[in-house]
């Protein structure tokens, strides 16, 4: 077994750039063995670099055990406490992310600054954020670690914390809510943001922490803040595919209805990324089926491009305008119309009677665009409405659900029969 060891220590030593003349010490140092390295550690070699670590560096980042005592007798020689090593983390860094209760403790006592940080802006804090233990976490802050530090990224320990990056067993996974606790009882900010503007809560929401975002929503957490792309907690849980965590969120008062920085709401998103148990959440919660996005999109467009008759559907049983233009004049219908494969959502769109009148911004009906794209079906079915249209007939297509006839504004067809443009005076738009 010890052959073995010593075998694995070395290939530990290669690979971090170990020298073959520092074997004699980074041997041992990297097997922690303590036997070991007390039989050659000295003055002269204590603070002797091999690659950019220290002995002292290296004690806690190669060690498969809480290196204590080795740190100990590193100190007692004369290691450097505070030197920054590879990738500038310090000996307390290090221990800290590998959850080495009583080295930290010890380094602690000795001297060691909470405060350094490496080169990616991180602190021993964020460290313990990351390896979620507690104890260590009381450690740092009662030395003084500042709870509220961010690395180059923005992120916080609070943030590190949240984002469970391995698999961990029941009593690790306690051990990560109590690490968030004792951050938050260290007046962590909870709604402090990272670059990109995020938040803990949208960290745990659009990563799937259940158990991180229920912390951090009983510790009031603001559920409507937005990131830069002005997507919120909810937004992001919606991207991710996360009915569990969306579900928690609307439950805590989440704006159902706030767009994004391009004006979509959640309801849009979902439709757009065809989360079906989410659509029908959000309208049960009778989210707003008429909003439009900042280029006019409606939620009914979204169905019609994700070519989703049952959504449609839906959306029309819950008083969607279905003669509503996004910034190029197109309605749904004409969307529908344009799309190829979009025979069956023109037939259902047909089914709740919409203005065949009204032109886009290109002057062109929803019959002129079916013509000019060639959609043969299409075409004929949107005749077909029309000329019933212009003989008192509500709509040539049986019902699928609640009529809007009164609400779109249906009107007697002014279409040519051949051109399928308009000859009488346009429509108000609506």
């Amino acid at each position: 077994m010890m052959r073995n060891s010593w075998a694995l220590a070395l290939v530990l030593a290669g690979a971090a750039g170990l020298t073959a003349e520092a074997c004699d010490l980074w041997g041992p140092l990297a097997a922690g063995d303590f036997k070991g390295v007390k039989s050659c550690v000295d003055s002269s070699n204590v603070n002797v670099l091999s690659g950019s670590d220290s002995p002292l560096t290296a004690a806690a980042k190669f060690a498969f055990r809480d290196p204590a005592d080795i740190v100990a007798l590193l100190l007692d020689e004369g290691a450097k406490i505070n030197f920054q090593g590879d990738e500038r983390r310090t000996a307390l860094m290090n221990a800290a992310g590998k959850a080495w209760t009583q080295s930290v403790d010890l380094l602690i006592k000795k001297g060691a600054d909470v405060r350094p940080r490496d080169a990616n802006g991180r602190t021993a804090l964020m460290y313990a954020g990351d390896a979620y233990d507690p104890t260590i976490v009381d450690q740092l802050v009662a030395a003084g670690a500042k709870v509220n530090d961010a690395d180059v990224d923005g992120r916080t320990p609070l943030m590190a914390a949240v984002v469970r990056v391995r698999k961990m067993g029941t009593a690790a996974e306690n051990d990560r809510m109590k690490t968030i606790e004792r951050l938050l009882a260290a007046q962590a900010d909870i709604n402090a943001r990272d670059k990109e503007g995020k938040t803990a809560l949208m960290l745990a929401a659009e990563s799937g922490q259940t158990e991180a975002l229920r912390k951090l929503l009983a510790a009031k957490a603001a559920v409507n803040l937005q990131s830069k792309d002005g997507r919120t907690a909810l937004h992001h849980a919606l991207f991710a595919d996360k009915p569990v965590e969306s579900k928690i969120l609307m439950d805590a008062g989440a704006d159902i209805n706030l767009p994004d920085a391009e004006g979509r709401t959640p309801l849009m998103s979902v439709l757009d990324w065809r989360r079906d148990a989410l659509v029908d959440d959000l309208l049960n919660r009778r989210a707003d089926v008429n909003r439009k996005s900042n280029d006019g999109k409606t939620a009914l467009m979204e169905a019609v491009e994700a070519r989703r008759e049952d959504y449609i559907q839906k959306l029309m049983q819950r008083k969607a305008l279905i003669n509503l233009q996004n910034k190029e004049g197109d309605t749904a219908l004409m969307i529908a119309a344009r799309m190829n494969s979009g025979e069956k959502c023109v037939k259902t769109l047909l089914r709740y009677s919409p203005n065949l009148t009204l032109k886009n911004v290109a002057g062109k009906t929803a019959l002129a665009i079916a013509q000019e794209s060639r959609h043969e079906e299409s075409v004929l079915f949107i005749r077909a409405q029309r000329d019933n249209g212009a003989s008192g007939t509500k709509s040539a297509i049986p019902a699928g659900g609640s009529g809007s006839a009164e609400r779109s504004g249906t009107s007697k067809s002014f279409l040519s029969n051949k051109t399928g443009t308009a000859q009488g005076a346009p429509t108000t738009r609506r």
